[in-house]
């Protein structure tokens, strides 16, 4: 179902990394820390496979990932140079390896996340504010409408 949400920070997902925030963006892809889901045979759909992963939890996945290779850059936990080195001659058909752990993921989660906010297409409107001397606009306190988490969080916990 859908409900209205105004848009909040939220302290915990703002937080440089620590357990704390690292456990709540490792928490967001799945009940099950993936985010599949078992489909039933008498579901009466012809699914091709009988496991799935709800979009949005691949979504969380992908912007966990930002967020951790964005502080490991920071933090030189990375060689990002190095990483890039290993770029894929082809785009659409990395190895594995670099598609797991590589440059590669980084950009196909830019890219999956890009096509994901375009099909969502939140028209939520958003008013300038000049507080800082120019016309910009933070996303704060304008109300959405969004399906309702907790909804998506109990379909997928029931299928895990």
């Amino acid at each position: 179902s859908q409900h209205v949400r105004t848009f909040k920070l939220d302290p915990l997902f703002l937080s440089l990394p620590s357990e704390e925030s690292n456990a709540a963006w490792e928490g967001l892809p799945g009940p099950n820390g993936r985010g599949f889901i078992n489909l039933e045979a008498d579901s009466g759909f012809d699914f091709p496979d009988k496991i799935a992963g709800l979009s949005v939890f691949h979504q969380l996945h992908c912007l966990g990932a930002l967020r951790k290779f964005m502080w490991d850059v920071i933090y030189d936990k990375v060689d990002a140079k190095k990483m890039l080195q290993q770029w894929p001659k082809n785009v659409t058909s990395p190895t594995y390896d670099q598609a797991i752990h590589g440059l590669w993921h980084i950009a196909h989660c830019f890219d999956y996340l890009r096509q994901a906010v375009q099909c969502s297409g939140d028209t939520s409107l958003e008013f300038v504010s000049e507080n800082t001397g120019r016309a910009v606009v933070d996303g704060l306190d304008y109300p959405h409408e969004c399906k309702n988490w907790d909804e998506i969080w109990a379909y997928a916990s029931k299928y895990a």
